[in-house]
């Protein structure tokens, strides 16, 4: 018998390597472009307990990205909403909008960045939606606690939105 190479023993393994590092690399690619995880999860207060990314867009520079952070019954979420728009001037009041005529307007956020707070009987939450240049975000942060444990969120939200709107200049 002669003898074998140490590549010839690892060469009906190699598939097997190649297929366990495959998903790893498919998550990767579908990182959110606007945030991380460890980053959303300093916001959200915690490590992040799951997060889900769809893109789309000509150049994947649209999307959504959810990062949720669940203690026990408490879940804390963190959505950042990035669109293109084609007419901006015209466009950007479908995002602002969504704030009604409640909104308090903010300085320093990308352009034309507004803030709302909203609760329903089963969450609170703070949203800050801004532009800049042809793109509108939405930056929106929830709980389901009702306690008044997690002060400060519309702070968080608001480092959220300037993060994001940071990236998009």
């Amino acid at each position: 018998m002669g003898k074998t190479s140490a590549f010839s023993r690892l060469a009906p393994v190699v598939p097997l390597i190649l297929l366990l590092l495959r998903p790893a690399a498919a998550r990767a690619g579908d990182a959110c472009p606007w945030m991380n995880a460890a980053t959303a999860g300093g916001v959200l207060g915690g490590k992040v307990s799951s997060a889900s990314v769809t893109l789309s867009g000509n150049e994947k520079d649209e999307g959504r990205c959810v990062y949720e952070l669940q203690r026990g019954e408490a879940v804390s979420r963190l959505t950042i909403e990035v669109n293109a728009m084609r007419m901006p001037a015209h466009d950007f009041p479908t995002f602002s909008a969504r704030c009604g005529s409640e909104a308090a307007h903010l300085k320093a956020i990308g352009n034309e960045a507004v803030a709302c707070s909203g609760a329903t009987s089963s969450e609170r939450w703070e949203m800050l939606v801004g532009r800049v240049r042809q793109y509108a975000f939405v930056v929106r942060l929830s709980t389901n606690e009702q306690s008044d444990q997690s002060p400060g969120y519309r702070e968080k939200a608001r480092k959220a939105a300037e993060y994001v709107a940071s990236g998009l200049f």
